[in-house]
């Protein structure tokens, strides 16, 4: 019997009277599938299960470094890269020149990006696997993605986390329960870095190094523009969020350091050749 397989439009195209647009995950007949296939507007990708990664018996580090992509990581790139430290890129970091072991991405509207769909399909065409076996052998890049805003566009990447209600909010969310439940989950609210700075608790991380949170401004490291204008000059709205999670972090005994400028006050900066000793105020 002629199964249905699953395929992702890569462009726009029509078929029996419906218009797919691009970035959309479909199954059809092979046999119906097989021109749009030829023409591009089509690939075949792998449709099998996720794995949480909160759930699969992962293990990071206990020293890691979370890279976002704010401009003033550009500095510490270069003694990153000496460094040889486990780095996990956020977003677009992972096209900062550096030998990232994850690729973490939460933002919804990144599908719609051509920079970040590039990248991914890049990635992809590498022939690579992207499951658990995979990362616990050491492949890197590694891509662990938000599974409803980001993954559910690219399924060929298998590793992923689910991020829940309610948000970080310091007068209602008591961060770190006992609850079993609870230790399964991501909170939203504070941004990428707060959830993969969940995640990396949850997987036994205890020194946190943060580079390129700045948590401030419009601008990206290589000079691009975020979307929100609005964000030109101004402290990110997300910032005290970020900054509740970073101190229920030290409560529990987990570091969190920076090593570039940030508007965060909880995270407290330090040299990259030392990881024991503070050199600003918390």
């Amino acid at each position: 019997m002629n199964k249905s397989k699953t395929y992702k439009s890569i462009a726009t195209f029509e078929y029996r009277g419906r218009v797919f647009k691009p970035n959309r995950i479909l199954t059809f007949l092979p046999k119906n599938a097989k021109k749009f296939i030829e023409t591009g507007q089509l690939i075949e990708v792998d449709a099998g299960r996720p794995t949480n990664i909160l759930t699969a018996g992962i293990h990071l580090p206990r020293e890691i470094v979370i890279l976002g992509s704010g401009p003033n990581a550009n500095a510490c790139i270069a003694d990153l890269n000496k460094s040889g430290k486990y780095i996990a890129a956020l977003n677009g970091a992972i096209n900062q020149p550096l030998d990232a072991a994850i690729w973490a991405a939460q933002d919804p509207t990144l599908k719609n990006q051509k920079w970040f769909d590039d990248t991914a399909t890049r990635l992809c065409n590498t022939g690579r696997k992207f499951g658990l076996a995979e990362f616990q052998a050491g492949q890197r890049p590694m891509p662990i993605f938000d599974r409803t805003k980001v993954q559910r566009y690219y399924p060929w990447f298998k590793l992923v986390f689910n991020v829940n209600k309610p948000g970080i909010d310091k007068k209602t969310f008591s961060y770190f329960p006992k609850a079993a439940k609870d230790k399964i989950r991501v909170y939203q609210g504070a941004t990428i870095c707060g959830s993969f700075l969940q995640v990396a608790i949850r997987l036994g991380v205890k020194r946190v190094i943060l580079c390129g949170i700045d948590m401030y401004g419009h601008l990206y490291f290589d000079g691009s523009e975020h979307k929100k204008k609005q964000r030109k000059g101004q402290i990110w709205t997300s910032c005290g969020a970020l900054d509740f999670l970073i101190a229920r972090a030290w409560d529990i005994g987990v570091e969190v350091y920076t090593i570039s400028e940030t508007k965060l006050k909880n995270a407290k900066y330090m040299e990259l050749n030392d990881g024991t000793q503070a050199i600003g105020k918390a």
